[in-house]
């Protein structure tokens, strides 16, 4: 390659496909030293040229020397000089060789995004360079020999990897090490050998796409249900089955593609057909008896594999919404039916819509059950058989055994002599040996037999000294079952016995009290209801469940249609914060610093922080009844009083405030006032109302810490809920999409890190109440009355353009009306007593608000929200749903 001048510009070069074998590689690349890429795919080598090492400015370089047809340019080893210079690198593709093991000098590679190693025998290289490279971003090493011995462990320091490839290699289960990987995207493990998932995996939350074709999986963890972001998951060629798949898993309310291949599903799970993404259901080679009925609702699905499933019955397609029944689990959603439960008047332009006797999860349970039925039929029908050949051969009914065994009774009670000892029972397992049969005898302690001993892997063969019985468990093999036939008979005529012994076949779970007796505490318990008469019997029937599913269901859903609490009016709040105000005697804080409570100063009373717990004790007077029923209290007569403490803590604060507080303050409390001391424990923006109303609605919430240096621009966001005793002052993210017309605003901004002058804006939104604007301005001077900060109060559209916009990042789009807040109900949904109820929370709500065990409902008067939380039941969630419904109607 000649030397032109033009090779100190040239930016990369492809010498793939070539062989320098024969020939010297180019010495003239050195000359490129403006390189960024370079390619050497299924190039020739003997070994890597040492001209390489020099490029330092290479960005890209491609070293995948295997050939798809031939071996012979495989590499085994890498020169440790290779990457000294070579810090630039950003992609490194050594797939498809011979690699065993890797330079250490590849921890120089620190700004190295992509890494592919696929296919190289790494059997013994532990990856200790791959926590250097703290810019990873993507990691393939398929097929290099993987398991647990030579993997890291732990992976923390590659924060920015988002692409990683484990597959085809010997991995029994994920290596803990990917669970500190909480940035992942693409995760594929396919073609290892893993069993079982950990629970953990829900520290992928950017996880999207989940790979686990291949493996030996037997069931997916609960916890893959919080994988908020997943949108394709392979789960081909595993062990599947219906109880595998969690209920939960129509949370992935992301999921686009769900692969199930080659697995043992008899039926998926509900759930799945509630994911709303999905478009590609891929369930072919599976054993599937039915779907469920809500298939027929993934409207955007857009390839659906049921192939070789021939026992596959598909479900009938659903009416209309209209006419479909509103019946559900025994309650009748129906709008007609609920506004007169509701003592409503039941508009004649309502129809009743008829009732659909169809179940889906009853219908699901059916299937479920109907295998498990059809091979105890069959195993009932052997064992009749059995019993039969057994009475013909020895001509003898059960009561003529009986009787016989009574007769031997009485023979020997007759005359029984003093040293006599009944004859010891005897029990025997059947096993298979190496080649020949063994028959160990069962080690019985204190001669009592129990029926504990008995294990339904296993045959046993007692021997009673006449009779001898084979007992069969029901997940005994064939094999060993014949084999106890055979050994009974052999047993049998090995000692002299009575002509009336016989040999018995007991089948488990169907065992003759003749059986039985010969156990102890193994009785014959039959179950009577005592309660039913006749006249009940002839009410009902005599099948309760019968009856049961005939009637309908307690539940209550008469907070649907009770109107929304109006608003408490301006004057009237005001009242009642006085009230309680005057009742108030004396009120005590404290705070948590460290491990204990301290008093809190006074001019920080009303301002709480998000990370920390407070306390405060109040005392009231309670006005003191005479005996005439009299409230007037006469002069020198002593009051009565009652305290109670609030005990609130922050969002982001841990309960070990509240830990602490029981263990010291609330027993000195206790020790004081006794049983005139209440505690009521209180989280953020979830205050007693009466609580509130003790700092006059100045009540202020920072983010953070008492005593932590505050950030340099700090947004504040006045509102009430409903009444004006619900109003709060909260710090937010400082960012102009949190702005509305319809509040108020106090945005702090300082002038320099180190310096604590600054200013403070005042932003009245153009729909803001004026007892708003009022209020936020005394707390505005309140707070920031001093020296070094300036307040202005500015109305919306008239923002100055150098602070203002510019701590807010640059003015936004942000909603310009609240009306929403005058019509917006939260209900929850919930069968903590018994029966399914729905209840509203009052107007002042949250996010917190929000219960993880329970369904809640949000209506804010053009659209209904279904919020479901990760420990509802799946009848909660479908009941949920058809109330969603009824408050869609009304």
């Amino acid at each position: 390659m000649a030397n032109t001048g033009v090779l100190p510009f040239v930016r990369g070069i492809d010498f793939s496909n070539n062989d320098f074998r024969t020939s010297k590689f180019p010495s003239a690349v050195m000359s490129m030293s403006s390189v960024q890429w370079l390619n050497l795919n299924r190039v020739k080598l003997h070994e890597i040229p040492e001209e390489i090492g020099k490029l330092g400015k290479l960005i890209i370089l491609f070293l995948e020397l295997k050939d798809i047809f031939s071996v012979i340019s495989m590499i085994n080893s890498i020169p440790n000089q290779l990457f000294v210079h070579l810090t630039d690198l950003l992609s490194l593709d050594l797939s498809n060789n011979e690699l065993q093991t890797l330079p250490p000098q590849m921890r120089r590679l620190t700004n190295l995004q992509t890494l592919m190693l696929n296919n190289n025998p790494l059997d013994h290289f532990q990856l200790r360079q791959l926590p250097s490279m703290k810019n990873l971003t993507t990691l393939h090493m398929r097929n290099t020999h993987r398991n647990l011995s030579n993997m890291p462990p732990s992976l923390e320091t590659l924060t920015s990897l988002t692409d990683l490839d484990l597959s085809c290699n010997q991995l029994p289960k994920v290596p803990d090490a990917l669970y500190t990987l909480t940035n992942l995207k693409r995760l594929n493990l396919s073609s290892n050998l893993i069993i079982e998932l950990s629970l953990a995996l829900e520290v992928w939350q950017e996880l999207e796409v989940l790979q686990l074709s291949d493996n030996e999986l037997t069931s997916l963890p609960a916890s893959l249900c919080k994988l908020s972001s997943l949108k394709r998951l392979y789960v081909n060629y595993n062990k599947l089955d219906f109880d595998g798949i969690p209920s939960g898993i129509g949370k992935l309310s992301a999921l686009e593609v769900f692969s199930a291949c080659g697995n043992l599903l008899e039926m998926i799970p509900e759930g799945l057909c509630r994911c709303g993404s999905l478009k590609k259901l891929l369930l072919g080679s599976n054993k599937l008896i039915t779907l469920p009925d809500t298939i027929h609702l993934l409207k955007d699905i857009e390839v659906l594999d049921l192939s070789n499933n021939p026992h596959l019955i598909m479900p009938p397609k659903p009416t209309s919404m209209a006419t479909d029944g509103l019946q559900f689990y025994n309650i009748d959603f129906s709008l007609q039916n609920q506004l007169r439960l509701a003592g409503a008047v039941v508009p004649s332009s309502i129809q009743p819509s008829q009732a659909s006797s169809r179940d889906p999860i009853a219908r699901k349970l059916r299937l479920r059950r109907s295998k498990r039925d059809h091979e105890e039929e069959k195993q009932a029908k052997i064992l009749k058989g059995m019993q039969d050949i057994a009475n013909d051969k020895n001509n003898e009914t059960f009561d003529d055994c009986v009787k016989a065994e009574s007769l031997n009774f009485n023979k020997y009670n007759a005359n029984v002599d003093e040293n006599f000892e009944p004859p010891r029972p005897r029990l025997y397992q059947v096993k298979l040996g190496m080649g020949y049969l063994e028959l160990p005898q069962v080690e019985i302690l204190h001669n009592t037999l129990e029926h504990s001993l008995l294990n339904s892997k296993n045959v046993y063969i007692l021997d009673s000294s006449t009779d001898l019985y084979v007992w069969f468990g029901k997940k005994s093999t064939r094999l060993v079952r014949a084999a106890a036939v055979k050994l009974s008979q052999e047993l049998f005529s090995m000692i002299e016995r009575p002509d009336y012994a016989l040999t018995m076949r007991i089948q488990e779970g169907n065992e003759l009290q003749i059986f039985k007796i010969r156990f102890v505490g193994w009785e014959e318990v039959i179950a009577v209801d005592f309660t039913r008469t006749a006249e009940s019997v002839q009410k009902t029937g005599a099948d309760l469940t019968k009856w049961a599913m005939k009637q309908e269901t307690k539940h209550d859903l008469a907070a649907l249609f009770t109107p929304r609490q109006p608003p408490m009016l301006f004057n009237e709040a005001l009242q009642l914060m006085q009230d309680w105000n005057d009742d108030l005697d004396q009120m005590e804080s404290f705070v948590l610093e460290g491990k204990k409570f301290v008093r809190l100063p006074e001019d920080e009373l009303g301002q709480f922080y998000s990370k920390d717990c407070y306390v405060f004790l109040c005392r009231y007077w309670v006005p003191v009844d005479d005996e005439e029923g009299n409230e007037d209290i006469s002069e020198g007569q002593p009051e009565d009083f009652q305290c109670v403490v609030y005990f609130w803590q922050g969002r982001d604060a841990s309960n070990m405030g509240w830990l602490t507080f029981t263990f010291s303050l609330e027993k000195q409390f206790k020790a004081m006032l006794g049983e005139k001391l209440e505690v009521i424990r209180t989280h953020q923006q979830q205050e007693n109302i009466k609580f509130l109303s003790h700092f006059k609605r100045k009540f202020v919430i920072h983010s953070g810490k008492r005593k932590v240096k505050p950030p340099p621009v700090q947004l504040y966001h006045l509102r009430s809920n409903g009444s004006a005793l619900y109003s709060r002052l909260i710090e937010i993210k400082p960012d102009a999409r949190n702005l509305n017309s319809a509040f108020c605003y106090i945005l702090k901004v300082k002038f320099d890190q180190e310096d604590s002058n600054g200013i403070v804006y005042l932003w009245v939104g153009s729909k803001t109440d004026p007892e708003d604007i009022k209020l936020a301005e005394e707390i505005a001077d309140d707070m920031f009355n001093d020296a070094w900060t300036s307040l202005q109060v500015i109305n919306e559209g008239e923002e100055p353009n150098n602070f203002f916009w510019v701590a807010l990042g640059g003015e936004k789009p942000y909603e310009r009306d609240a009306e929403y807040m005058k019509f917006t109900r939260l209900f929850r949904c919930s069968n903590e007593k018994g029966y399914f109820t729905i209840s509203e929370k009052c107007s002042d709500f949250c996010q917190d608000d929000l219960a993880d065990d329970d369904i809640m409902v949000l209506d804010n008067g053009e659209q209904v929200f279904l919020w479901l939380g990760a420990r509802s039941s799946e009848v909660e969630i479908k009941l949920a749903y058809k109330s969603a419904q009824v408050i869609y109607f009304i």
